[in-house]
């Protein structure tokens, strides 16, 4: 063994350059490009929504059990009222976990959210209904529709307070002031 090691030869300066070789061809590998690094990114974007739907849908599996198995229970109370508890279970019960915190940011913002949408489509519609041509017709028929709606809206949301009898003027007569008094804002005078 000893006369093996004595006829080795090594020589560093040539393990070097050889190593040296090997790391400069590694290094002339081209950069990730950027279409491949779009591709990439939507690929993880995709594969992550997919797997937090598979989570949820999980989740919503699980809850559903879960209340299938309280209402088997709420329906059939004298069964397990006469049959013996069973034993402790050590496997605990489903508990819906809370709403992770971006649902509940989700739900926060949400009023905020509707209020600049509709602002900013009720800026453009108006902006639009100042032009001339079929752009200009279609925006002024939408600002129309939504003054409808909206028209609609408050008429379904109002709150009687007294009844249409208690309120009616003499001979019958119903006008906004009877309307006014059933909603509430008028004191009946007549």
């Amino acid at each position: 063994m000893d006369e093996q090691l004595k006829n080795l030869k090594f020589d560093m300066d040539e393990e070097v350059a050889e190593r040296e070789r090997h790391f400069a061809q590694r290094r002339r590998a081209q950069p990730l490009d950027i279409s491949h690094a779009i591709i990439l990114g939507a690929i993880i974007i995709v594969v992550g929504i997919w797997g937090g739907k598979i989570y949820y849908d999980y989740l919503q599996e699980q809850r559903a059990k879960a209340a299938l198995e309280y209402l088997a229970r709420s329906l059939n109370p004298p069964m397990q009222e006469s049959t013996p508890p069973p034993a402790q279970d050590p496997t605990p019960r489903y508990q819906p976990p809370a709403k992770p915190i971006a649902t509940q940011a989700a739900e926060a913002l949400q009023p905020a959210a509707k209020a600049f949408s509709h602002a900013v489509s009720q800026t453009g519609l108006e902006f639009m209904a100042g032009t001339d041509g079929p752009m200009g017709d279609g925006a002024r028929a939408a600002l129309k529709q939504q003054a409808r709606i909206e028209q609609r809206d408050q008429i379904g949301n109002t709150n009687i307070v007294r009844s249409l009898k208690e309120c009616m003027k003499p001979g019958n007569v119903v006008d906004n002031e009877v309307k006014a008094c059933t909603e509430g804002r008028l004191e009946k005078t007549w």
